[in-house]
């Protein structure tokens, strides 16, 4: 999963801060296992999907269905913009619901 993260971060065009990709400074700072600066920045990252998957599961199910994903879209978006925006998450919603069940557990969702 990090590694998937950090060459998209580095993809041209990519809109990925990249603030938990791989840098030299992380992979030799000191620290060994639970102790180094990677270890504490897995743990950041995960948290922070963590943090976003408990922010779209509005109704606390532990599943997030696709309603509750395009409740994040704004309402001021252009009727257009609105639906671009809402195929390509149809697209991509269909592409990480593995077991078809038309909602995504959290590891879906990572």
């Amino acid at each position: 999963m990090y590694l998937l993260y950090d060459v998209m971060c580095k993809y041209p065009g990519s809109t990925l801060t990249g603030q938990y990709a791989r840098t030299t400074s992380s992979a030799s700072s000191g620290g060994i296992g639970e102790n180094s600066q990677l270890w504490m920045e897995l743990k950041e990252a995960f948290t922070t999907l963590q943090e976003d998957f408990c922010r779209f599961d509005v109704n606390g199910d532990q599943l997030v269905d696709y309603t509750e994903i395009t409740n994040g879209i704004p309402v001021t978006r252009a009727g257009y913009d609105k639906v671009d925006i809402l195929s390509r998450l149809q697209y991509a919603y269909s592409q990480v619901d593995l077991d078809k069940s038309g909602t995504l557990d959290f590891y879906e969702f990572m």
